[in-house]
């Protein structure tokens, strides 16, 4: 059946909804659509009586006119404008081609600057059956299909809803077998099966059905808690008898659903939900098929694994619910041997012996099949290779071993005949009544006897032992007197041994409480804090993160409630604990918590080092150690309250105390860590104060220690710190334009960081670090024109980005950094000429902002990145493609100068933006734009100082200068120029001298050029940036311009060389304006001819550029050497 583009899925859902009287009619509508593969939609639909020839086109119609509305409309605000054109691009796939999300309309500008953020539990998809539900959370979500937390606002009630992923909606057989499951379930109405409310389809055309939502935990999870109670708990016993009585409950559910001719074949632990007040409910009836009808199984299922060549398309034409021999349909550890066959001819066996071994699970408190080899365990299951529970456990009664083993019989005429006769023993061994899988001994019926009667043979035994204790009376009485006196001459030793073993007790419980504490906060230690931080980077693993730290928290309040013991031994291990909790609280961004733990840290620990002075040396180094431990703590934590004095004194007097210590055990790795890490702390807070020397100073001493502890003890802790204070300094040394020393420590962290990913390869926590230092390294290239080196860098930043999304499974972690790297990388390709891979790092750069704002949310900083990143697409496009995309940066700086108080940098940019917008908009009159010009450069000349704002400044007072040229205003462009210059001569920075060497050597104005003057500044240049590709170009120009051409032309070949080759726009005509000199016009190529004189879009190149191509522009008028 061919799908009708103007009959989308939302008009043919609402023609089924208008027609049917019931889910499950429509229900059926559909699997019977989705099974006619060779008749027409149209005929299907007439067929069926939805709906009329006449009616259908009236549908095409509506569909036509909405579409041309929608392309139409023309009555739109500018913030509606961006929201189009943003929303039109499919910057990845298309390039400059304008693509219209015609499903949801909603464009970029909408999703990232205009709305507000969506909440990360909310939908954005509107439920099918007229906005029945509020779609509160996900809380369920597989490779098909989610469940979702929903309010039922017609009944006033919280239900769950099941959904097919609109992936999934493409594939027939997943569809039928989503309606089957919830046509199945809802036939089974029974307190022990999920109720199935409703059945339909969104407007997306992706069905879903609601359901009672089921608050509990499943019985995996129960199976699990029970397993970890201690053997002679009092508790154990309540919940092994309750988790028996729930497996009633689901065996009798079960016979329910076989009576009506339905087998689960899925039937695990996972798929039953205990409820809080006692109810157990069986899930997920996913790949549950009629037993008693023919061709009626899903196809697809938890695992389908094939046998010899047995292989099966989407489609076949046994249809698409149909499941062929030799096909494994369920979870491998839950199979029957027949299942495990690949058999077709199931029954309600099959399910018994899943429930058997459910029972298994429950009586051993381990899984019979397990392992990490799923073709071993279908294999055992085969041939029935498992443990008996008694095995297992010795403590499993034999008659529960007995009805577990004739459930999971290997031959299924040997089980159970129904799940209610299973039920109904394990209910008879929950009496005390016996069962019929297993024969008693006379013993065993006797104890039985008496535990269930346990009043009467208590009362029987009291007789016997009174009837015992008249006759023994007797004896007693003659053999009293003989032993008084010796009684009496025990008393005093056995008093004696009494007091003695009193104290032996005291001493050994005191000892054993400390080991305890001491063994369980190490244990939190490694596996809480430190497992939490190796996860801290997977994607779908925050909330595991989370709930391992607020474990973590829970742990250590439980270990600190020793502090009011007498024992100082105790409570500094109570205290240790309290340190550990502030950790974990300040990982879990609960500052103010972890604070308060770490003053009462402070507290306990500045009392044991008051009271140590009788106490053993180590034990005051360590009391001491801890009390620096604890300021570290405060240090760390304070900074985020605004108060970073009283965090500085905390700091360091923690370096102090750790410093005495260090004097006194030099070699010990503990507390000269806890040193290093006081001393980054410190660095951290000085930084922020942009106190860098002092920050510095401490990062260096921090990284020397680091260096020979790593020699020493490389522990993997130790290195780690060492690769993020390296970072550290680098990242003070590029703030303080240190940038050839930065090199140098950013190749130290280069080294470490890959040291580190080579022992533990897939920690993405340590590829991001390696991924930040390559970006460091390329913006630090770039800042001292190396444009070569800088490039590598960022390709290889680009690899540790995609090296990470494999060790992630795909999910990454998204980097501003890295999106600006890549946006740094398209611009530094383009200026070499190499467009397509400029163009391919811009979409890279734009792609990753995108998903940085669909993940973490808008912020003022990736907006700006955002509009940088259009201008750089922007220069590597039309004219009319560009028009709109200097549109969009212009709209959203406009954005964040009125809604976010964007600063002066924002204002420069929009200006920035403004002029590239008119200057390639061919249909603007040149007053119009120089007026936009004349408004720009006010604009930007009240603004202050700063890199970007007198970038942004002498950007646009080289375009006014040139457009008043244009217009014959000499005398104002020469002001302009010389304003320039003026202000570039006070900067030093690279691209600041660059620009006022160009403007000296290549001014059209005589009064402001000055080429001895240029050369002077241009051999300077290459000087100090002597792999800066730019440097030697303007060198080469200006060499030609002071009369040594021949020269120039080496110059010009290294400026070629430096840019791998590639030849710019810029490098051309200067190259042909050399050969001109040379009387050499004949070798240069036809192409760059061509190039220069097609160029419609001179204006928006760079000064130097511009102004080449006028000087042989002019040349080319007066000598014409180029006809």
């Amino acid at each position: 059946m061919q799908r009708d583009l103007l009959l989308n899925s939302s008009a043919l859902a609402s023609l089924l909804e208008s027609k049917v009287q019931n889910s499950i009619q429509l229900a059926e509508l559909i699997i019977d659509l989705h099974n006619a593969d060779d008749v027409e939609l149209d005929e299907w639909i007439i067929q069926k009586g939805i709906a009329s020839s006449d009616d259908l086109d009236r549908i095409r119609r509506s569909e036509v006119r909405t579409l041309v509305k929608t392309e139409s409309d023309p009555s739109e605000s500018r913030s509606r404008q961006l929201d189009d054109d943003l929303s039109t691009r499919n910057l990845r796939s298309q390039g400059q081609e304008h693509l219209h999300d015609a499903r949801t309309g909603v464009g970029l500008w909408g999703k990232y600057v205009a709305k507000p953020a969506p909440a990360s539990s909310g939908y954005s998809g509107e439920p099918g059956s007229a906005n029945r539900y509020d779609w509160i959370e996900q809380f369920a979500r597989g490779g098909l299909g989610a469940v979702w937390r929903a309010h039922d606002k017609n009944l006033n009630r919280t239900v769950a809803v099941k959904e097919l992923l609109p992936d999934s909606v493409c594939s027939p057989g997943i569809v039928s077998r989503f309606i089957d499951e919830a046509v199945i379930t809802g036939q089974l109405e029974h307190p022990g099966i999920v109720p199935i409310y409703e059945f339909g389809f969104k407007n997306d055309g992706c069905p879903y059905y609601s359901m009672k939502m089921l608050d509990g935990d499943t019985l995996a999870t129960e199976i699990s808690n029970f397993a970890k109670l201690p053997a002679r708990s009092p508790e154990r016993v309540v919940r092994f008898n309750s988790l028996l009585t729930n497996f009633v409950a689901i065996c009798n559910a079960m016979a329910f659903a076989h009576e009506r001719g339905v087998i689960h074949r899925d039937l695990k632990p996972g798929n039953i939900i205990l409820g809080k007040f006692g109810e157990a409910s069986i899930v997920d009836w996913g790949i549950a098929k009629y037993f008693n009808r023919a061709h009626d199984e899903p196809k697809e299922a938890t695992i389908c694994l094939k046998t010899g060549a047995h292989r099966h398309s989407r489609r076949s034409t046994a249809g698409a619910n149909r499941t062929r021999r030799g096909d494994i349909i369920g979870t491998p550890s839950f199979l029957s041997p027949e299942q495990a066959r690949g058999s077709v001819d199931l029954d309600p066996r099959s399910d018994i012996y899943s429930l058997g071994v459910i029972l298994y699970e429950i009586i051993t408190g381990q899984a019979a099949f397990s392992g990490e080899d799923t073709t071993r365990i279908i294999e055992d299951v085969r041939n029935g290779q498992f443990d008996t529970p008694r095995t297992v456990n010795r403590r499993v009664p034999k008659a529960l071993e007995a009805i577990c083993m004739k459930a999971m019989a290997h031959d299924r005429e040997n089980r159970y005949e129904s799940a209610l006769e299973l039920g109904q023993d394990v209910r008879q061994f929950l009496a005390g009544e016996p069962v019929t899988a297993y024969k008693e001994s006379l013993i065993e019926r006797g104890l039985r006897y008496c535990k269930k009667r346990q009043s009467f043979a208590v009362a029987s035994f009291a007789s016997l032992i009174a009837i015992s204790v008249v006759s023994f009376v007797s004896y007693l009485t003659v053999s009293t007197a003989h032993k008084e006196e010796q009684i009496a001459r025990k008393s005093a030793e056995q008093a004696r041994d009494r007091a003695i073993e009193a104290h032996r007790r005291e001493v050994a419980a005191k000892e054993l409480a400390f080991q305890n504490l001491k063994q369980a906060r190490k244990a939190a230690d490694e596996w809480l804090l430190e497992s939490s931080g190796d996860i801290e980077f997977y994607p779908g693993l925050e909330k595991t993160r989370h709930e391992w730290l607020t474990n973590a928290v829970r742990h250590y309040t439980e270990c600190s409630q020793e502090i009011s013991s007498d024992d100082p031994v105790l409570r500094a291990e109570a205290a240790k604990a309290i340190i550990r909790l502030g950790d974990a609280q300040r990982l879990l961004g609960n500052i103010e918590n972890a604070k308060e733990s770490y003053d009462k840290a402070h507290t306990l620990f500045g009392d044991l080092v008051a009271d140590a002075n009788e106490s053993p040396t180590e034990m005051r180094r360590d009391h001491q150690l801890q009390l620096a431990n604890s300021m570290i703590g405060l240090g760390l934590c304070l900074p985020h309250t605004e108060r970073d004095d009283e965090a500085l004194n905390h700091l360091t007097s923690a370096q102090e105390i750790l410093q005495a210590l260090v004097r006194q055990r030099p070699d010990d790795d503990t507390i000269v860590f806890a040193l290093a890490r006081c001393r980054v702390a410190q660095a951290r807070l000085y930084h922020s104060q942009d106190r860098f020397d002092v920050a510095m100073q401490a990062l260096r001493e921090s990284i020397r220690t680091l260096t020979v502890m790593r020699s020493d003890n490389p522990k993997r802790s130790h290195e780690a710190l060492l690769a993020s204070t390296i970072l550290d300094l680098a990242h003070i040394q590029i703030k303080c334009r240190q940038f050839h020393e930065a090199l140098q420590t950013l190749e130290h962290a280069l080294e470490t960081y890959s040291r580190l990913i080579n022992k533990s390869q897939h920690r993405p926590d340590f590829i991001n670090g390696r991924m930040t230092v390559q970006i460091l390294l390329g913006n630090v290239y770039c800042e001292l024109g190396d444009s070569s080196n800088s490039i590598a860098c960022y390709e290889e930043a680009a690899k540790d980005f995609h090296q990470q999304m494999d060790v992630m499974y795909g999910g990454g972690l998204h980097s501003e950094n890295l999106a600006s790297a890549q946006v740094n990388l398209a611009q530094l390709l383009h200026r070499r000429g190499d467009t397509e891979r400029a163009r391919q790092s811009a979409l890279f750069g734009h792609d990753e902002l995108v998903s940085l704002v669909e993940l973490h949310g808008r912020t003022a900083d990736r907006l700006r990145s955002f509009a940088v990143t259009l201008r750089t697409i922007a220069d590597l496009s039309d004219d009319v493609e560009a028009k709109k995309l200097y549109g969009e940066s212009l709209m959203v700086y406009d954005h964040l100068v009125e809604t976010h108080g964007g600063d002066a940098d924002d204002v420069a940019e929009r200006a920035v933006s403004r002029v590239q917008q008119v200057n390639c908009d061919q249909s603007v009159a040149p007053s119009d734009r120089l007026a936009v010009l004349r408004e720009s450069h006010e604009e930007l000349a009240a603004l202050g100082q700063g890199d970007r704002i007198c970038s942004g400044r002498t950007f646009v007072q080289l375009a006014l200068a040139d457009a008043l040229l244009e217009q014959g205003e000499v005398a104002a462009a020469e002001a302009t120029f010389t304003a320039a210059v003026e202000e570039l001569r006070a900067r030093r920075d690279l691209t600041s001298r660059l620009r006022l060497t160009e403007i000296l050597a290549a001014c059209p104005l005589e009064k402001v050029r000055d080429t001895s003057r240029a050369y002077h500044e241009a051999r300077s240049l290459v000087a100090d940036y002597p792999r800066s590709a730019e440097c030697r170009l303007v060198l080469a120009y200006c060499e030609l311009q002071n009369d040594v051409a021949s020269q120039a032309a080496d110059t010009l070949a290294d400026a070629v060389n430096l840019q791998g080759g590639h030849e710019t726009l810029a490098s051309q005509l200067c190259r042909v304006l050399i050969a001109t000199k040379n009387g050499e016009l004949g070798s240069i190529p036809d192409v760059q001819v061509t190039a220069i004189e097609t160029d419609n879009t001179i204006v928006r190149e760079p000064f130097l550029t511009r102004c080449l191509w006028h000087e042989l522009k002019s040349k080319q008028s007066t000598s014409d050497p180029l006809n």
